[in-house]
């Protein structure tokens, strides 16, 4: 039985709701198209129904407003460590301005205060605490010195997609820095209400619970991946992740699949030390401790996009990556690639300039693109082309299908199985 991912998309589920919130926000004009396409990326992977619903609801300035404190939020939620420049991570996103703490200026701090304190009552969701709960931490906040330490107890001083030693780095599922912000910092609690937005309370309870686990929260190697040095950039990144695959009662390992979000020449030669079959990578004993079956030089193979890696301890007691925080992580990148808010080594995917495509609109987004550094735009359609298109419930289902299949092809699990439904 395969995992579930928890984020599973609202549009799914309002299909209508989801084009006519599109099409309200492609009509408006006090919007800059950074914004748009901002806007656009919540829209399409929000878990909570109420954004979709009140989403036509809110005014310019809202949506304006709600821009704002979603960049701040992903851009927190990123991490700073993959941050090309401090004075650029803005991803050129236009009049948003960046935050950086209070300023002195009482009109100013009150302002950054506020920011999505009236959207969340719009869209029914709870006003976050002033400070969330914070886990034990040991070590620097970034990266708790026995976290790391843990992580490569765990996974016997060896990168967990290759298997070779070397030059090992933990990369963290869920950013340490993110959620030890200091209080006095509106990006703080402008982050927590961004994800109140985006997920809704019941998920964003969840994800709180998952962090400040005592067992296996955000200080733990529940939240660490052992990688060599390039690939731990890598993931960090967004380039690539781990999918949780198949569901098994075994508790002593977690099959996970090898995504690809982007496709980079790093990642197409990727020489792996241990056998493909994942039911011959570990060896297990009788207290469920692993074993890495590691191959002669001789026997080495390429990886490859979508093969199977088998998790397991080397170390009882030592917690496996959370299945939940690997979902997050794919989750997350999926929102930034689409929002723009992509900026690794020097590429801008907000300027959607990849493999020389052109700029595309929202709409145009809709077409049946390979991947995100391959986008190509289709031909613009007219608003009298639109309102048949909405019209055609043949069409619409089509449509809906093609965008589907975009997000399969960027690393999702999408069912297309959305039902008709009658909406506002």
């Amino acid at each position: 039985m395969s995992f579930q991912t928890p984020f599973l998309q609202a549009r799914e589920r309002h299909p209508i709701y989801y084009t006519k919130s599109l099409q309200y926000l492609d009509e408006l004009s006090i919007l800059n198209h950074p914004e748009k396409h901002v806007l656009a990326a919540l829209l399409d992977y929000t878990t909570n129904p109420n954004l979709l619903t009140g989403f036509r609801f809110l005014t310019g300035e809202q949506l304006k407003e709600l821009a704002v404190v979603a960049v701040v939020g992903l851009l927190e939620l990123r991490g700073k460590d993959i941050r090309s420049n401090r004075d650029n991570q803005g991803g050129g996103i236009g009049e948003l301005r960046e935050l950086e703490g209070l300023s002195g200026n009482e009109e100013e701090d009150v302002m950054d205060i506020s920011l999505g304190s009236s959207l969340l009552d719009t869209l029914g969701a709870a006003e976050p605490p002033q400070s969330p709960p914070e886990p034990p931490i040991i070590g620097p906040p970034y990266l708790p010195e026995h976290m790391a330490t843990s992580c490569k107890r765990r996974e016997g001083h060896r990168c967990a997609l290759t298997g070779f030693g070397g030059f090992i780095e933990t990369a963290r599922l869920f950013p340490h820095e993110t959620f030890n912000l200091p209080p006095s910092k509106p990006e703080a609690l402008l982050t927590w209400r961004f994800l109140s937005i985006l997920l809704g309370e019941a998920l964003k309870t969840q994800l709180l619970r998952e962090l400040t686990s005592p067992e296996t929260g955000i200080h733990t190697s529940s939240n660490g991946i052992n990688f060599n040095l390039d690939y731990a950039q890598t993931f960090h990144c967004g380039k690539f992740g781990f999918i949780p695959c198949k569901e098994s009662k075994n508790p002593d390992y977690l099959d996970v699949e090898l995504r690809h979000y982007v496709n980079i020449d790093k990642m197409n030669s990727v020489d792996g030390a241990w056998p493909q079959d994942p039911n011959q990578q570990y060896e297990f004993n009788e207290d469920g401790v692993g074993c890495r079956i590691l191959l002669p030089a001789e026997s080495h193979h390429q990886i490859k996009n979508g093969d199977i890696i088998r998790l397991a301890s080397a170390e009882a007691g030592l917690p496996l990556p959370s299945i939940f925080l690997l979902f997050w992580h794919q989750y997350l990148w999926r929102i930034l690639g689409v929002a723009g808010l992509w900026r690794v080594g020097g590429e801008d995917f907000h300027n959607m300039n990849c493999g020389g495509g052109q700029r595309i609109n929202i709409f145009e987004m809709w077409s049946n693109c390979r991947s995100l550094d391959t986008y190509t735009a289709v031909p613009p359609r007219d608003k009298k082309w639109w309102k048949r298109y909405l019209a055609s419930e043949v069409e619409f289902a089509k449509g809906m299908t093609r965008w589907y299949q975009f997000v399969a092809d960027i690393g999702g699990d999408s069912d297309s199985s959305s039902g008709k439904e009658s909406e506002g």
